[in-house]
């Protein structure tokens, strides 16, 4: 009787298993995910709707210099058609003509110029594309990097205020402290959740804006992976103006399109001058109604225009006389930025050496008047006072080492690197 009865029950349980298996997936949280900086960068680069759109943007100048190539090339057309007479016998014609453009006066090879470095400038737009999206999600990393270890701060002071709590409650429990120094011991504990809260928040936006930079689902879980020399500076900055100035104006991407520029407002100005120059051509036409090949070499031109291509040639030169001043103004900028880049790379590294020694200090200072709290000598507001010192001194350090990696990724941003 307990067999049969346990026959239909197996036969459920096994019909739902695979159902119960597959709730149970899709409850499983997806793994943890462990980025550094480089899987950041790649995954950045392959997910950038800005990378897509320069792709595009360089599939529309190459076929812009397919347009101007093809100038060069013959073109054939044709035509049929039917005749039909009141008398007569009807018959169908037909006609094959190729032209071929011999002699432009420079005018197909400008045009041809021009398109491929447009083609050339629509890279360099990709490249500082890239170069700022390196820039961002570094700064994203980064900010992540400093938020997590201001929590980490924010988290040891509240437990350490914590233990120092838990300590005076024993004090208190043998006569040694009073009440008033217990409640005081449990507020500045209780004071600090607030500060790790706050700081719990922080890292939360900074994870939400770096998942966003480098394209990953919002609710995926993941941590940074980095060594401990994150957290360290060199012990000398070895970076001088007039080096990087050099390597800026050779590879910068805006002081490359500049040149271009100024390159294809020169080939537009013999363009606008080709308009009145002649143009040579050689044209055949075959005809089947009388099987024969008609050949015409042919010279073409403007006697006068009205002016109009004086009026384009003047646009074009003043063009080119733009394109220069330009140029110019792309390389002032580009000089004050990176001198501001390479001021604040120094700086930073500065302020890190001094908030370094700052948390060295803090930390004895703090020890020191646990000690003397413990022998009555110092108060629960003089911990509290020291644990908030070495809170601000190594936030401070952090900020500044952050910073100063922050500062090298924006050099090599104005670099062109």
């Amino acid at each position: 009787m307990l067999r049969k009865a346990l026959i239909p029950f197996l036969i459920v349980s096994g019909m739902m298993l695979p159902a119960l298996a597959a709730a149970a997936a899709a409850d499983t949280p997806p793994p943890t995910r462990v980025l550094s900086l480089e899987t950041c960068l790649q995954l950045g680069f392959a997910n950038s709707r800005e990378l897509q759109q320069e792709a595009q943007n360089m599939k529309v100048a190459q076929e812009s210099v397919n347009q101007a190539a093809a100038g060069f090339r013959p073109t054939v057309d044709y035509s049929v058609s039917r005749v039909q007479q009141t008398a007569g016998t009807d018959y169908n014609s037909g006609t094959v003509s190729i032209d071929l453009p011999l002699l432009n006066r420079g005018k197909l090879s400008n045009s041809l110029r021009v398109a491929l470095l447009g083609l050339d400038s629509a890279k360099e737009d990709e490249r500082q594309t890239r170069l700022q999206l390196t820039y961002d999600i570094k700064a994203g990393f980064y900010d992540l990097w400093l938020k997590e270890q201001q929590l980490a701060v924010a988290q040891a002071s509240y437990d350490n205020l914590g233990q120092h709590y838990q300590q005076v409650e024993k004090y208190y429990q043998v006569g040694k402290k009073s009440q008033y120094e217990l409640l005081e011991a449990e507020v500045s504990w209780k004071q600090q959740k607030a500060e790790v809260i706050s700081a719990k928040s922080e890292v939360a936006l900074a994870r939400l804006t770096l998942a966003t930079l480098i394209g990953i689902d919002k609710d995926q879980a993941f941590q940074l992976a980095y060594d401990s020399a994150m957290g360290q500076i060199p012990a000398q900055v070895n970076l001088t103006l007039n080096p990087l100035l050099e390597k800026a104006y050779r590879q910068r991407p805006d002081m490359i399109q500049g040149e271009q520029a100024i390159q294809i407002a020169q080939y537009n100005v013999e363009i606008a001058k080709a308009n009145l120059n002649p143009a040579l051509s050689l044209s055949g036409t075959h005809a089947d109604s009388t099987d024969n090949w008609q050949y015409v070499l042919g010279v073409s031109g403007t006697l006068y225009d009205g002016k109009v291509t004086a009026s384009k040639v003047k646009a074009a030169e003043e063009t080119l006389q733009l394109a220069r001043i330009n140029a110019a103004k792309t390389r002032d900028s580009a000089r004050e930025n990176i001198q501001k880049a390479l001021q604040t790379v120094q700086v930073d590294w500065e302020k890190a050496g001094a908030y370094q020694a700052n948390v060295e200090l803090a930390k004895e200072d703090l020890r020191m008047t646990e000690i003397r709290y413990n022998a009555g000598v110092a108060t629960i507001m003089d911990v509290r006072d020291r644990q908030l010192a070495l809170d601000e001194a190594q936030d401070q350090y952090y900020q500044a080492v952050s910073s100063y990696r922050t500062g090298l990724a924006k050099l090599e941003l104005e670099l062109g690197n």
